[in-house]
Order: structure tokens, then C-alpha cells, then sequence
């Protein structure tokens, strides 16, 4: 037990998969693996908060990192990556918004939340290029989640879009293989921006 507090608060989790619990409990079968877990929930050790993630009792759970290991793979984008950036100011920050393959809201009770998916094609979902990974979750760049934004959505209102570079957003355009539909909807923010010369 001593080994096992020591090792799951060392890490920089705030929820853990079974999987990622196999690792810190080592060398146990998946039978025994299993009765350990149910034993370290008993003696309030982790706390089972959605399926098979569990976390540290009390501590204060990190909502995307949570998201990404329920849905994998998945990346925060839309409102919740835009109010991270302060691209978008009114934003609930219990309303976690990920891109997925599907589209579905799922409420998580004990903690309140909601996380929305919101489907992307798989050859978008999948592209690597300005996506962020951090030590707990991966979280799209203030381009990516703008693009990822206006290609579901049409006439988004956005507060603030001085941080957003232009350069980075004409590099990810071709991405989503819509360019005519997409360059249309990015003008409509930058006006300047003279995309159909590319």
C-alpha cells in the first residue's frame, strides 16, 4: 500500500485508467490486478468516478484529461479549447467540448460535468499537425480548434481573435479538404487575408 500511494502521487495524473494502474501495481496477473483495485477503492485509497478511471480521493480532477482517457482518441478543440485561449470569453467550464469520431453528450454525475463530442472525419481527427500534447491530454492549438470550429459550425461569434495566427491557420486549411468551403468561412473573419491566391 505505502509503495503504491507513494507511486500514484508521484505521477503527474489526475485520473487513471486501469491500464495506467497496471503499471503502477506491477507484477500482478489481471485477477489479482483487479482485487487490488477493488481493495484500494474499499480502503479509500482511489475512487472509481467513471467506468474503469479512477482517481486520488479529494484531489481535484483535471476535466481534460478526464476526457481523453474516457474517449481515445480524442483531442479538446471547439468552445473548450477557445475559452482556454481566451478566444471566446462565455464559455461553462463544466462543458467540455473534444473532437471525436462520433457525436454524443454524456453526463458525468458525480462530478458534474458534461463532455460533448463533437464527430470529425477520421482523416481530420487523426492529422497530428497543431495539436498539443501535454504531460495529462492533448488539446488543439487556437488555429486548429478556430478551423475545427467553423467547419462544423457556421457563424460562430468569436470575442477575441488577435491571438489567432494567420500563418498557422493557412497552413491547416487543406487538412479538412473542404478549401472552398473553408477559405469562404475564414474570410468572413479575416477579410484581408487574400486565401484564393493560394
Amino acid at each position: 500500500m505505502k509503495n503504491f500511494t507513494l507511486n500514484i502521487w508521484v505521477t503527474k495524473n489526475t485520473v487513471f485508467s486501469v491500464n495506467e494502474l497496471s503499471q503502477i501495481i506491477t507484477n500482478t496477473s489481471d485477477n489479482s490486478l483487479r482485487q487490488k483495485i477493488t481493495n484500494y477503492v474499499k480502503n479509500w485509497y482511489i475512487e472509481k468516478i467513471y467506468r474503469w478511471i479512477y482517481s486520488i480521493p479529494n484531489m481535484k480532477v483535471n476535466l481534460f484529461e478526464l476526457s481523453n482517457k474516457i474517449y481515445s482518441p480524442s483531442y479538446i478543440s471547439f468552445f473548450s479549447a477557445l475559452y482556454h485561449y481566451w478566444i471566446i470569453f462565455q464559455v461553462n467550464p463544466s462543458e467540455i467540448d473534444i473532437a471525436y469520431k462520433k457525436s454524443q453528450s454524456i453526463k458525468i454525475e458525480n462530478l458534474w460535468i458534461n463532455i460533448h463530442l463533437r464527430c470529425l472525419k477520421q482523416d481530420i481527427l487523426l492529422n497530428p499537425e497543431w495539436l498539443i500534447i501535454n504531460d495529462t491530454y492533448t488539446i488543439a492549438s487556437p488555429e486548429r480548434a478556430f478551423l475545427d470550429t467553423i467547419y462544423l459550425y457556421n457563424n460562430i461569434y468569436f470575442d477575441n481573435i488577435e491571438p489567432l495566427d494567420t500563418n498557422k491557420i493557412i497552413e491547416l486549411i487543406p487538412i479538412y479538404k473542404k478549401d472552398a468551403m473553408m477559405k469562404k468561412r475564414v474570410i468572413k473573419y479575416f477579410p484581408n487575408l487574400n486565401l484564393w491566391m493560394l
